[in-house]
């Protein structure tokens, strides 16, 4: 294997938080209080940070000392420093470094802890901030952090997240400015879908439990582990060349400088689930814990030869009798529970702490757990399919229960080994299950009336290691190296997914169970995909021809991931079964005694295993690439990010046949690419920026897309064909951005932005008497758009109002794909699939610090997008905009913990879908109502 180093960036995303008292302090430094009487005998600890106010990096060496206290500490690779044993009081503390004026802050001490000063030099000057340890939970941190990034970035925090019942990743993201979420699960960044947008955990790519796609669902990622979710939007040559919508960073859990300890304890209902009917399957009685008991697992007698009858061109098969042996092992879990939907239910706990290990060593500790279950039914929705405008062609209602349960864990382990050297350990485990039953009841042009019954359970887990070190190097120019590695792995496992098919009387009861290729049916998939990458970096910094402090970075990254995916199917077939041994009672009609050997003589259902050559594929990829950047001001206030990227990629998908010997079907996907970028940051005054950004970057095809094979997609309802053809698309980027920060908290922000793409990868529906869809390159596409963010107290308009606060946040997006003309495509013409025109989050928050009150109503609503593109003369499919209003009330007790109340949903819109004048579906979620409380010890 060719070993280049490539690049992560450190930098810039790395440490940049000045807190809220910091933006309240630029100007001149406050003038040093004298020391007050100290409280004898009585001591406290110091701490703090300083950071360079030009970019917003940490200080390493400057010496922070009371002076008439003779006491003093160094601040260290993070810009940290502790001065212990500092008598109670106030005190003046003093930085000095070299090349830096001499700053002074005052502080108070009481009560064992820190008394924060705060204070910045003169923006022309090298600024020096003093903090606390930096926090990136809150909304204050996180726009101090914006305002001082090379890259446009717009961000939610653990404390926003606070205010919202939003329980997952992709729930939270849809609060950021430009952001969709489809499905529940994919991340849509400025209308772009979610094969052009990134996602990486702590800096580190992600695999991805979903069989059918390389991006990783965010519904995965509980809210509560997480200390923030960053999108940025401007692409930097640290980051992947996979950058086209924008890369969403989820950042999990920091440890706390002091001990923390929390419980949390949920519950609510939903307003069309709780207490109302309910499908559920037959289980195991480990399904809370997200695990099978054995209960849908693939018999033993199933081994890995194909269960198929003996013949002479299949001579490794078997006898009629031994299958009918096997089909009898399997078990006769057909039927369906109606029973209540339950309440939602969870319990979460986190632990944090910072522990001194002698003169300089340190750690700091964050571990945190959370276990939840709920249930969510669609009742009665509308589901059709169309020959032709008009013409139906099915006319469905369906009712889809699911029962879902998720198990998360973090930990974090953070070890100062002294001033120049820290080394950060993180890992996260999840698991999500979803144990779906889908009945389908109504109309279908060949069958006549039917009831159609799926029972799959899901089960998605994640696994994530990461390894990191930061080193200040002063023997080397003071520069500071970083690295990080990871080890991440994504599983899915579907076991034992149940299909059959019923005649449906007049009168309302099913008569037949129909035997044809999905009916009756198990399906079992097994799906791992395995990350493992490498990213060191190292940054110099120096001085330009005018002494302004600059930065040179050049880093390396290597990637390697593994999938695997592996589908087996069985099939019920007819062994001159008879009229009443297909009626009745699933159970009984399922039962082993109507299971017979084929060609016995005897009647019932025959078994056999239909597991195709196109069922099992493994993709692998290889990226390697290596960047240099550099980060210095053209002038005081007008600062240059810019570089470029080389990275040279490798996909090799090999789709076989698990009981074949004969060649597997190899597909290859290399690319060399060069990308470069250039990021401008114009300070118009210490709160205002201007920012103007463009690049080229690319995407590639995904692995299920270039199997050249007809295959079910993993949710058991698309048939999809891969396109060997694929090609990486190219996109070039174009950004501008005003921003200003009038107070802490505080933002007003407009952008505006173009995407030109190449080669762009597409959806398709291919010309067939069947629904099959496939992908393909369509020759260009551009998109265009504006933003506009604004988040501002409501103080400045009078003082009355001072506890009120109100934020929105505006994208209106054009795009447009111009289609070749005599294709299967009814509209040559149309904007990008998944692309809401238009997206806003409006919200009003009023906080009574004195009292512990927080009230939060928050709405959010979504322009139509395309979810599925027209063909053979049917119209695109959209689906329509849902507005939804939800509302948080917050009230803390002081010691005696928090009450969090929440209503989400309350509108309770109609979710549906239009395929021009026509109706696909709709449905209603319900409206959900949580009551959680946290104690905090």
């Amino acid at each position: 294997m060719k070993k280049t180093f490539n690049v992560t960036a450190k930098g810039l995303i790395s440490f940049v938080l000045i807190t809220a008292l910091a933006s309240q302090s630029i100007g001149a430094a406050p003038a040093a209080k004298p020391a007050a009487p100290a409280a004898a005998g009585k001591t406290g600890t110091v701490r703090g940070k300083v950071l360079d106010s030009a970019n917003g990096e940490p200080m390493i060496g400057v010496t922070a000392f009371i002076k008439e206290l003779g006491l003093s500490a160094v601040t260290d690779i993070d810009g940290n420093y502790s001065i212990p044993n500092v008598p109670y009081g106030d005190h003046s503390i003093t930085y000095q470094m070299g090349g830096y004026q001499t700053q002074s802050v005052g502080v108070k001490v009481n009560a064992a802890r820190v008394g924060a000063g705060s204070t910045a030099m003169s923006p022309r000057v090298s600024e020096v901030i003093v903090t606390g340890k930096r926090l990136d939970n809150t909304s204050a941190a996180l726009l101090s952090k914006r305002k001082k990034a090379a890259a446009a970035q717009d961000a939610i925090s653990a404390e926003q997240i606070a205010k919202t019942p939003d329980a997952d990743a992709s729930e939270a993201a849809k609060r950021v400015t430009g952001i969709t979420v489809v499905d529940g699960k994919y991340v849509y960044v400025r209308g772009l879908g979610e094969r052009y947008s990134s996602v990486q955990f702590n800096g580190s790519t992600l695999p991805s439990p979903n069989p059918d796609k390389r991006v990783i669902p965010l519904d995965i990622f509980p809210s509560a582990l997480l200390d923030n979710l960053i999108v940025t939007k401007t692409y930097t040559v640290d980051l992947p060349a996979e950058f086209s919508g924008g890369l969403v960073q989820i950042n999990p859990k920091d440890y706390p400088e002091e001990k923390e300890i929390k419980l949390t304890l949920s519950t609510g209902f939903n307003s069309v689930t709780t207490g109302k009917t309910f499908y559920g399957s037959q289980g195991g009685k480990y399904d809370f814990f997200g695990i099978d008991d054995g209960t849908r697992s693939l018999p033993s007698s199933v081994g890995d030869k194909k269960v198929f009858p003996y013949s002479s061109t299949y001579t490794d098969g078997y006898q009629p009798s031994e299958i009918a042996a096997i089909a009898k092992t399997f078990n006769n879990t057909w039927g369906i529970n109606k029973k209540n939907g339950i309440m939602p239910l969870g319990l979460q706990a986190s632990f944090g702490n910072t522990f001194k290990l002698g003169e300089q060593m340190t750690l700091g500790v964050v571990a945190a757990g959370l276990a939840r279950e709920q249930s969510e039914t669609f009742a009665d929705k509308t589901f059709k399919t169309f020959f032709s405008p008009g013409s139906v062609r099915l006319d469905y209602k369906q009712n889809i229960s699911t029962y879902s349960t998720t198990k998360g864990g973090l930990l974090g382990l953070t070890f100062g080994l002294d001033k120049h050297n820290k080394f950060k350990l993180n890992s996260m485990y999840t698991n999500n299950t979803e144990d779906t039953v889908q009945e389908t009841i109504g109309s279908h042009p060949d069958l006549g009336k039917i009831r159609d019954v799926r029972i799959k359970y899901n089960v998605y887990n994640l696994l994530f290691n990461q390894l990191s070190g930061e080193h200040a190097l002063p023997w080397l120019f003071d520069s500071k190296f970083t690295w990080k590695s990871s080890y991440s792995r994504a599983t899915f496992n579907q076991p034992d997914y149940r299909t059959y098919t019923q005649q449906y009387g007049a009168n309302g009861t099913t008569t037949t169970v129909l035997t044809r290729e999905d009916s009756p049916s198990r399906i079992y998939t097994n799906h791992l995909d395995e990350t493992v990458d490498f990213q060191p970096e190292i940054s110099v910094p120096f001085k330009q021809w005018g002494g302004l402090k600059s930065t040179a970075s050049v880093g390396g990254y290597i990637s390697y991931r593994d999938r695997g995916s592996k589908t087996r199917r069985f099939q019920y077939t007819s062994n001159n079964v008879t009229t009443g041994q297909l009626s009745g009672d699933i159970g009984n009609v399922m039962n082993n005694d109507n299971v017979t050997a084929s060609g016995s003589g005897a009647t019932g259902f025959g078994f056999q295993e239909v597991t195709g050559p196109n069922d099992a594929y493994r993709g692998q990829q290889l990226i390697q690439a290596g960047y240099g950047q550099v980060d210095l001001p053209i002038i005081p206030d007008l600062r240059l990010v810019a570089g470029a990227r080389y990275e040279q990629s490798q996909i090799v998908v090999t789709t076989y046949d698990i009981f074949s010997s004969s060649a597997p079907i190899k597909s290859v996907v290399s690319n060399k690419n060069v990308s470069p970028s250039l990021n401008l940051i114009y300070a118009l005054t210490p709160d205002m920026n201007l920012r103007a950004a463009g690049s080229v970057t690319f995407n590639r095809p995904d692995f299920r897309e270039l199997t050249p094979f007809v295959f079910l997609g993993a949710a058991g309802v698309d048939v999809l064909k891969g396109n060997t053809s694929l090609q990486q698309a190219q996109i070039i980027n174009g950004d501008l951005r005003y921003e200003w920060f009038p107070g802490i908290g505080e933002v007003i922000a407009v952008s505006a932005f173009f995407k030109d793409l190449t080669n762009p990868i597409e959806v398709t529906e291919l010309a067939s008497t069947d629904s099959i869809l496939s992908y393909a390159n369509v020759p260009k596409a551009t998109l265009y758009g504006t933003e506009i963010e604004a988040s501002k107290g409501l103080g400045f308009v009078n003082k009355m109002i001072e506890e009120f606060s109100v934020f929105t946040n505006f994208s209106l997006i054009k795009s447009q794909v111009d289609l070749p003309a005599g294709g299967f495509y009814t509209n040559t013409s149309r904007p990008l699939q998944g692309q809401s025109p238009w997206v806003v989050n409006a919200g009003i928050n009023y906080d009574k610090v004195p009292w512990g009150l927080n009230v939060s109503v928050l709405y959010n609503i979504f322009g139509p997008r395309i979810i599925r593109v027209g063909a053979g003369g049917l119209d695109d499919t959209y689906e329509q905009p849902v507005g939804r209003l939800d509302t948080v009330v917050k009230k803390s007790f002081g010691n005696y913990g928090s009450l969090k109340a929440s209503a989400a949903n309350i509108l309770n819109a109609e979710y549906r879908a239009m395929q021009g004048n026509d109706l696909r579906y709709s449905y209603y979620r319900g409206i959900n109502f949580g009551l959680s409380y946290e104690y905090k010890f």
